[in-house]
């Protein structure tokens, strides 16, 4: 399927020279959907082989409008020579993402951050779709930029673009100088695409297949893991100085009750005998 706009021109920055150089050289006015980056890699995505996806989602990217969102694209393959036609959009705003997985949604400690990436980076080498510090508002970003993360992360972001799942530690470097270990738990994201078993006969039904959208993963600094045990410690201690001064406070009252029923017994034994003796007395004289 192919759009025109003329108000469209290839930039370096929409990077559609880079990927088809014969229509859409730098400078040419009039979009294109053949040099938009979902459209070329849902090509490459189809065409590479009998067991490639039929779906593929975007990183998030620049719209022509300035909005800043996520395509799906799915192949329009010819049933008689099996040769690609064109490629079907639907665009969405992944808003909802950054809103389910704001601090208002999930119990995060101050450490503690969320991580989103598509599994394919786009031409430029952008996969993140969630991450610290990332916002939508402009140009996507990689996630390792991102992170800044060292050399040990990549081992990590391999796993979860091939949509497994497990857990991790790298060192990342922080703003303002030093670095944090961070420990890391990720797993894939999978949906339930179908496609037509023969798109020339519709009655030979569908297919379905998984097809790995996102790869999310919850990651927390040591940092943070520490400071949580020295909530617990601080609690701790609060909570053994109540039980102390608590035990203290019944120890002390228990004394004086003891004294208190001694006394008394004491007074109730001894007023009878003074009273005896008193009679004794009386008699003998």
């Amino acid at each position: 399927m192919l759009t025109f706009n003329l108000d469209w021109k290839s930039t370096k920055e929409n990077g559609a020279a880079e990927l088809r150089p014969d229509i859409c050289p730098l400078g040419k006015y009039g979009y294109d959907s053949r040099c938009r980056g979902w459209y070329h890699q849902g090509e490459e995505k189809a065409m590479a082989g009998t067991n490639a996806s039929h779906l593929h989602i975007t990183t998030p990217y620049l719209f022509p409008d300035k909005i800043v969102g996520q395509s799906v694209t799915s192949p329009l393959i010819d049933p008689q020579t099996q040769g690609h036609v064109g490629q079907t959009l639907v665009d969405f705003l992944p808003n909802s993402v950054f809103t389910s997985l704001g601090r208002d949604n999930i119990k995060l400690s101050d450490g503690s951050f969320a991580i989103v990436i598509t599994p394919q980076p786009d031409s430029k080498g952008h996969d993140t779709v969630y991450g610290p510090g990332f916002s939508l508002s402009g140009e996507g970003e990689a996630i390792q930029d991102v992170l800044q993360a060292d050399d040990t992360f990549d081992s990590i972001l391999n796993q979860m673009k091939f949509g497994q799942r497990g857990k991790g530690e790298f060192i990342r470097a922080r703003s303002n100088g030093g670095e944090d270990e961070v420990f890391l738990s990720f797993a894939p994201v999978y949906v339930k695409n179908y496609y037509p078993v023969d798109s020339s006969d519709i009655t030979r039904g569908v297919q379905s297949e998984e097809i790995l959208v996102y790869s999310l993963a919850l990651a927390e600094t040591a940092d943070g893991l520490i400071s949580s045990f020295n909530n617990i410690d601080a609690f701790s201690s609060r909570t053994v100085d109540i039980c102390i001064g608590v035990l203290s406070a019944i120890i002390i009252i228990s004394a004086i009750l003891i004294v208190w029923i001694a006394f008394r017994v004491t007074s109730s034994m001894t007023k009878p005998i003074l009273q005896l003796l008193g009679v004794m007395k009386s008699i003998n004289r």
